[in-house]
Protein backbone atom coordinates (compact mmCIF):
# COMPACT_ATOMS: atom_id res chain seq x y z
CA UNK A 1 0.00 0.00 0.00
CA UNK A 2 2.70 2.05 0.57
CA UNK A 3 4.40 2.09 -2.55
CA UNK A 4 1.39 2.21 -4.37
CA UNK A 5 0.46 5.43 -2.52
CA UNK A 6 4.11 6.42 -3.74
CA UNK A 7 3.90 5.75 -7.21
CA UNK A 8 0.72 7.62 -7.89
CA UNK A 9 1.02 10.36 -5.26
CA UNK A 10 4.60 11.37 -6.56
CA UNK A 11 3.52 11.08 -10.31
CA UNK A 12 6.39 8.67 -11.05
CA UNK A 13 3.61 6.60 -13.48
CA UNK A 14 4.23 9.60 -15.48
CA UNK A 15 8.15 9.10 -16.59
CA UNK A 16 9.03 5.90 -17.66
CA UNK A 17 12.42 6.50 -16.14
CA UNK A 18 10.88 6.64 -12.50
CA UNK A 19 12.01 3.11 -12.11
CA UNK A 20 15.81 3.89 -12.68
CA UNK A 21 15.15 7.08 -10.57
CA UNK A 22 14.14 4.03 -7.09
CA UNK A 23 11.68 7.11 -6.18
CA UNK A 24 9.75 4.97 -4.06
CA UNK A 25 11.62 1.89 -3.40
CA UNK A 26 13.01 3.19 0.07
CA UNK A 27 10.93 1.48 2.68
CA UNK A 28 9.53 4.17 5.88
CA UNK A 29 9.45 2.05 9.03
CA UNK A 30 7.74 4.86 11.02
CA UNK A 31 4.43 4.02 8.45
CA UNK A 32 3.94 0.23 8.68
CA UNK A 33 2.31 0.53 12.31
CA UNK A 34 -0.22 2.99 11.32
CA UNK A 35 -1.00 0.83 8.27
CA UNK A 36 -0.99 -1.73 10.50
CA UNK A 37 -3.81 -0.02 12.78
CA UNK A 38 -6.22 0.97 10.21
CA UNK A 39 -8.28 -1.99 9.52
CA UNK A 40 -8.44 -2.31 13.51
CA UNK A 41 -9.58 1.49 13.95
CA UNK A 42 -11.99 0.72 11.48
CA UNK A 43 -13.75 -2.28 13.01
CA UNK A 44 -12.99 -0.18 16.26
CA UNK A 45 -15.33 2.73 15.04
CA UNK A 46 -17.83 0.19 13.47
CA UNK A 47 -18.60 -1.55 16.90
CA UNK A 48 -18.61 1.61 18.67
CA UNK A 49 -20.74 2.82 16.17
CA UNK A 50 -23.26 -0.43 16.53
CA UNK A 51 -23.26 0.08 20.18
CA UNK A 52 -24.35 3.47 19.50
CA UNK A 53 -27.44 2.43 17.55
CA UNK A 54 -28.48 -0.56 19.46
CA UNK A 55 -30.66 1.52 21.70
CA UNK A 56 -31.66 4.54 22.80
CA UNK A 57 -30.62 4.06 26.24
CA UNK A 58 -33.49 4.36 28.13
CA UNK A 59 -33.97 1.63 30.25
CA UNK A 60 -37.17 0.39 28.05
CA UNK A 61 -34.69 0.02 25.24
CA UNK A 62 -30.90 -0.26 26.96
CA UNK A 63 -27.62 -0.41 24.33
CA UNK A 64 -26.32 -3.65 24.22
CA UNK A 65 -23.03 -3.96 25.96
CA UNK A 66 -21.98 -7.07 23.57
CA UNK A 67 -20.72 -4.17 20.92
CA UNK A 68 -18.26 -2.44 23.63
CA UNK A 69 -16.88 -5.53 24.38
CA UNK A 70 -16.02 -6.15 20.76
CA UNK A 71 -14.90 -2.95 20.74
CA UNK A 72 -12.71 -3.61 23.22
CA UNK A 73 -11.27 -6.48 21.53
CA UNK A 74 -9.98 -4.14 18.54
CA UNK A 75 -8.84 -1.62 20.66
CA UNK A 76 -6.67 -4.21 22.44
CA UNK A 77 -4.33 -3.90 18.86
CA UNK A 78 -3.44 -0.67 18.99
CA UNK A 79 -0.91 -1.04 22.06
CA UNK A 80 0.29 -4.53 20.38
CA UNK A 81 0.94 -2.97 16.80
CA UNK A 82 2.90 0.13 18.79
CA UNK A 83 5.17 -1.58 21.09
CA UNK A 84 6.11 -3.79 18.48
CA UNK A 85 6.88 -0.79 16.27
CA UNK A 86 9.06 0.50 19.57
CA UNK A 87 11.03 -3.22 19.61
Amino acid sequence: IEYVACYLGTGSWHNKDSIVDHVCVAHNNAVDPYIAMLPSLWRLLQCIRRWYDSGDGTQAHPRSPSHLWNALKYATVFPVVLFGALY
